[in-house]
């Protein structure tokens, strides 16, 4: 099952020419490091769809920023440390206030693991609980552990649900722009709007923040195609 935020007829009818936020849920499990299809010794990411789960269409705002970020450190080796030590020697034997720089190249060190957030916009059309607080509240309780103990004290929790992110156009054609295969949802931030209809807000500015659960690689940004993937 698909929803699509606006259900504005005028939007769906012409989805073709939209481009849409897809985010279908997902229920997290790990391998362990001593299970048989993984022999590396590593800790695998495992998810298949909910039974039922609706995939969320979300209209995609005009602006759509992303971020890929790597750390890259000077290189430390023995012949820097020489160069520093002589520069060292320099400054004491002249006694000069003069500095010296040593530069040394760059040396690859790590990536951040891909974090995207998303302002996506919801308006009353003609039901602003169903409009507005039903796919916030949907996306609150994905995003949150669950609660496995029957006792105050048993505090046993399961997996938040995990998603699978996508930019699409409305019949389901993926765009390669935000594509995130395992996605955890890190924050639902609503910021409600007047005027109130019966209690509830009209307008709603809604960012959601995902974190891309694997390791950034050239082969994130590969293969990304135009199948379709709306059902």
């Amino acid at each position: 099952m698909t929803q699509f935020y606006p259900a504005h007829s005028r939007y769906i009818e012409n989805s073709n020419h939209y481009l849409w936020f897809s985010l279908l849920p997902k229920t997290l499990t790990y391998t362990g490091p001593f299970a048989e299809q993984n022999k590396t010794g590593n800790i695998g990411i495992s998810a298949e769809r909910k039974e039922n789960a609706e995939r969320f269409m979300f209209l995609a705002p005009e602006e759509i920023q992303d971020n890929v970020a790597h750390n890259w450190e000077p290189m430390e080796n023995i012949l820097s440390r020489v160069q520093e030590k002589v520069a060292q020697s320099q400054r004491e034997i002249f006694m000069s206030s003069q500095q010296y720089k040593v530069d040394t190249a760059l040396i690859y060190q790590d990536t951040n693991r891909r974090e995207v957030s998303i302002t996506i916009y919801l308006a009353v059309y003609d039901n602003p609980k169903k409009d507005i607080m039903e796919p916030i509240n949907k996306l609150r309780e994905l995003s949150s552990p669950s609660l496995k103990g029957k006792t105050t004290y048993d505090t046993k929790v399961g997996n938040p649900d995990i998603f699978k992110v996508d930019t699409v156009t409305g019949v389901g054609k993926i765009i390669p722009l935000i594509n995130i295969e395992y996605a955890a949802l890190t924050a639902v931030q609503p910021n409600f709007q007047a005027p109130y209809i019966e209690g509830y807000p009209s307008f709603c500015e809604l960012t959601l923040t995902f974190k891309d659960m694997q390791p950034m690689s050239k082969e994130t940004f590969r293969d990304v195609g135009s199948k379709v993937t709306v059902g």
